[in-house]
């Protein structure tokens, strides 16, 4: 799961547009999904230690294998079953040799159990199609991620084209990427393209589940972006996937990768995707500024052929196959006794049901046994406890006290005693402002001793460097800013006495 969290993409350095096409993860993103392979922090830059990546490589190697395990048992279990049938034809071909008969009664008897023998043929036929539909469903996990990735170009800026339309100012177009300026603060503006039908990229063959829409698009002050939103499809408004702002990612000034899961838009009709042909983006700008637009493209994989597949079906099912039914039906017309049926291979089948069964019982109440052990473990031991001992106290044991209020009259940590006060110069707790232009202010409260312990808190989310300068016996205590700032900043405060 956190592999396919995570998202290869090709980029280029901010630094340096026009170098070489890179390969690699955005730090940002995998620091949400495996961050002990991010370095750094968001003051001074993210990177990827890819080195760290090889022990989560090798756990998605080893759980790819556990499922080729699983499957390659099943593909025994079948071909045993397959073993089991040509063991009973065998049987069949001995048991002809000996028969002699030409009785017109005898025929008419062989040919009524001819007709049962069909009957449960038929059945055999069905449940063993049912084991080949699970082997192919089985091959789905496992050829999912095998398919390699390709870019399918949905559009290249080379000229100018009846196609392209644009509500941007001063449009060029060179180097492969489309300029322009945007020209209404405050207003949308779009870049459009209605492809022809010489043109139109045709994805039926392709997984829609693992297909992306990628551009480029750069932005001279990202800044100044209120709103951005992409569409894909055939039709504006009717046949379309339509991505809002938060789907795309966080856009810095200059050049910015967008990345869109083709399952992840809204979708307004029934996409036609042997025709697709429609791409729109528009968006809105507090101010003028350059935007531009490059590479528009489908990243994709081919639809899988799962390997059950590959597997002739028609080896599988006797009822259907022309060249085994046709043999059978001669054998079975000239017995003359009941016990060459085809009951054994429906035995075989249900008894290999009966056995994958029986093996997910013993899976199932084995790690019910062994949450059941680990649950009363965890009952006897006391970290664990919530309980009263015999002075009236509530102990959690080694556990935290998590609540969204805790209401008393009186706290008590270890040595140190908080209790509410009314009277406003001896309130334990309470909230102070250092107002626009002040550096300390000084709060006053006459619990304060030198050796009491002071919690500060500034509220809001502006960032500022603060220290608490000085403590005076029973006056109060300061908080100062390392500078004045351009807006008032409020404290919250809790002090705490030692308890004499």
């Amino acid at each position: 799961d956190k592999i396919k969290a995570l998202s290869g993409v090709y980029f280029n350095w901010n630094a340096n547009p026009n170098s070489d096409r890179q390969i690699g993860l955005i730090a940002q993103d995998t620091l949400k999904v495996l961050p002990e392979v991010v370095v750094g922090n968001e003051k001074d830059g993210y990177g990827i230690a890819y080195g760290n990546l090889s022990a989560l490589l090798i756990e998605g190697v080893k759980a790819q294998q556990t499922q080729l395990s699983s499957l390659s048992a099943l593909t025994n279990s079948l071909q045993s079953s397959n073993n089991l049938q040509d063991n009973e034809i065998q049987k069949l071909n001995q048991a002809l040799a000996l028969l002699k008969t030409d009785n017109q009664d005898q025929t008419q008897i062989t040919n009524q159990k001819i007709s049962s023998i069909q009957n449960n043929l038929a059945t055999a036929g069905s449940q063993i199609n049912l084991l080949s539909t699970k082997l192919s469903s089985a091959n789905a996990l496992l050829s999912q991620n095998s398919q390699p990735v390709q870019e399918l170009p949905f559009y290249q800026f080379k000229n100018a084209s009846s196609e392209l339309s644009s509500s941007l100012t001063e449009q060029v177009i060179e180097n492969n990427q489309f300029s322009a300026k945007y020209s209404a603060p405050e207003n949308f503006q779009e870049l459009a393209i209605n492809l022809g039908i010489a043109n139109q990229l045709d994805l039926s063959g392709k997984d829609q589940g693992q297909s992306y829409l990628v551009y480029d698009v750069y932005l001279e002050d990202s800044a100044s972006l209120e709103d951005f939103h992409t569409e894909l499809g055939n039709i504006q408004d009717q046949k379309e996937i339509e991505w809002i702002r938060s789907s795309h990612p966080f856009f810095l000034s200059g050049w910015n990768q967008v990345r869109l899961p083709l399952t992840d838009g809204a979708k307004t009709g029934e996409i036609d995707w042997q025709h697709l042909n429609y791409f729109r983006a528009y968006f809105k700008l507090s101010a003028n500024a350059s935007i531009k637009f490059k590479n528009i493209r489908i990243e994709t994989k081919a639809s899988y052929v799962p390997l059950a597949q590959a597997i002739d079906a028609r080896n599988l099912d006797l009822l259907n196959n022309i060249d085994q039914g046709t043999a059978l039906k001669d054998i079975f017309g000239k017995l003359e006794i009941q016990a060459l049926t085809n009951k054994k291979l429906d035995d075989n089948v249900s008894e290999l049901s009966q056995n994958l069964k029986k093996m997910q019982d013993q899976l199932d109440l084995v790690q019910t046994q062994s949450q059941a052990v680990i649950d009363f473990a965890l009952a006897l031991n006391m970290d664990n406890l919530i309980y009263k001992d015999v002075s009236g106290n509530v102990n959690l044991g080694l556990g935290n006290l998590e609540a969204t209020e805790v209401k008393a009259k009186k706290v008590k940590a270890e040595d140190y005693v908080v209790s509410e006060n009314s009277d406003p110069l001896k309130n334990n707790v309470g909230s102070v402002i250092i107002r626009v232009g002040q550096q300390e202010v000084l709060v006053k409260n006459e619990k304060v001793m030198y050796d009491s312990k002071i919690i500060v808190t500034p509220v809001g989310s502006s960032p500022v460097n603060w220290v608490l300068s000085d403590k005076i016996d029973n006056v109060g205590f300061k908080i100062k800013l390392d500078k004045s700032v351009q807006f008032d900043i409020a404290f919250d405060y809790w002090v705490i006495g030692v308890e004499k």
